[in-house]
């Protein structure tokens, strides 16, 4: 019995140092916004979502996020192309009035981006 507690006892360091030896060979990615250069108030968007789509049709989304957190943070991304669009919402419960899509390309390591999003009309 007090071999298998011990056996136990060397589960959680052995799962810690393995974790310790993760490669860091991804991307992070920081979106920043502005809508047609305003700030949320001015333009009237109260939340922003962004979403990344690889070139292999894998989807990564923020949620809708409150728009003066001023951005979102993606980590652990394959490096590559990818196809980012947001959108701005002037409440929980409406339809996007602001919206971005557009190419971008991600390196090892961290990487960041200022969407300008425009309004529909």
């Amino acid at each position: 019995m007090k071999r298998f507690l011990r056996s136990w006892l060397l589960v959680p360091a052995l799962a810690l140092t393995l974790s310790a030896c993760h490669i860091d060979d991804e991307a992070e990615l920081e979106a920043y916004w502005t809508f047609n250069g305003l700030g949320c108030r001015a333009a009237g968007v109260k939340y922003v979502e962004v979403i990344l789509e690889d070139v292999h049709g894998f989807v990564y989304e923020s949620g809708r996020v409150r728009c003066d957190a001023g951005s979102v943070f993606f980590d652990d991304l394959p490096r590559g192309l990818y196809w980012i669009e947001a959108y701005g919402y002037p409440s929980s419960r409406s339809g996007f009035t602001w919206e971005l899509g557009r190419r971008i390309r991600l390196y090892k390591g961290y990487n960041e981006v200022t969407l300008d999003l425009w309004p529909l009309y």
